[in-house]
């Protein structure tokens, strides 16, 4: 992960770059899911796990959920509603709710994005 973003620059507005950590976060936590529904497999060639989980822990340092935060804070419309409602779900946070903001919890993150079951 590191070496693709350090290879590689392109200017964009923040709220495209907003977007893109939105549509990452979820993606993450799609593939957590899809790692966790495997984990009891034997797979012979286990090698790409240490990049995998290297990866992982980057999306769940605390600067990330604090600027998803900010983010859906600022600007709720970044998520539609469909995968606002599924952030709800699987982060316990990053919504609007009679008004309110309800932020994601990193602990929360940090779980939804674990690997082993």
């Amino acid at each position: 992960m590191d070496l693709a973003l350090g290879n590689h620059s392109t200017n964009m507005t923040s709220a495209e770059a907003q977007k893109r950590l939105l549509a990452l976060l979820t993606a993450a936590a799609f593939i957590a899911d899809q790692v966790r529904a495997l984990s009891h497999a034997r797979i012979e060639d286990d090698d790409a796990a240490p990049e995998l989980r290297s990866a992982l822990e980057k999306l769940t340092a605390a600067q990330v959920t604090d600027s998803v935060n900010r983010a859906l804070e600022a600007n709720p419309s970044l998520l539609d509603e469909e995968t606002s409602a599924e952030f709800m779900e699987i982060f316990g946070g990053g919504q609007f709710v009679e008004g309110r903001y309800v932020p994601l919890r990193n602990e929360r993150v940090r779980e939804a994005l674990r690997l082993r079951g």
